[in-house]
């Protein structure tokens, strides 16, 4: 059903950029950066609930259930996986669209090494079987599926299933 709402896509960049200002917070680690990622995750949700529905213009992914993404990705970002985990059931990666693939395998990378962190490594292995499934060469190609593999190999015990995504990613020697 159409919407009736007059959709400017240029509206849904200052969340998008507040998203993705969240992850680099993390990614150097600034002195607050559990903090400074949390503000910027409040103006992300803010402009999301405005949008009221994922969307993929301007080249950008932006909408709830990105927002939901990040509150996963930055506190696994920083070694907070106990916050990250409290967060897994608030992302509902089916409502995203089919065109959005990879970012529903990159969410699921990012929960298989939650599940690595927490020692539930049944649970990570068969997140990252369901990333493959969603998006094959993203997960296959993607460094931190290496990362996550090499742990799950580090505890292992003889499972053909993970040696065989291990093999389709590259990451046995």
């Amino acid at each position: 059903m159409p919407s009736l709402v007059m959709w400017d896509k240029a509206s849904m960049l200052p969340g998008a950029n507040a998203s993705m200002s969240c992850l680099t917070i993390a990614g150097g680690r600034a002195i607050d950066a559990a903090q400074a990622g949390d503000d910027a995750l409040k103006a992300a949700d803010a402009s999301a609930r405005l949008l009221g529905e994922d969307r993929a213009d301007l080249g950008t992914v932006f909408g709830p259930t990105n927002v939901a993404i990040h509150r996963v990705a930055v506190p696994v970002e920083l070694g907070m996986t106990s916050a990250a985990s409290g967060h897994l059931n608030d992302v509902n990666v089916d409502r995203m669209p089919p065109l959005m693939a990879e970012r529903r395998a990159r969410h699921l990378i990012d929960v298989a090494r939650c599940h690595t962190a927490l020692g539930d490594h049944t649970a990570a292995f068969d997140t990252l079987l369901d990333a493959e499934r969603s998006a094959p060469d993203e997960v296959r190609h993607h460094r931190l599926t290496q990362t996550v593999l090499a742990d799950l190999l580090r505890h292992e015990r003889r499972s053909s299933a993970l040696r065989d995504l291990a093999r389709r990613c590259q990451a046995l020697p």
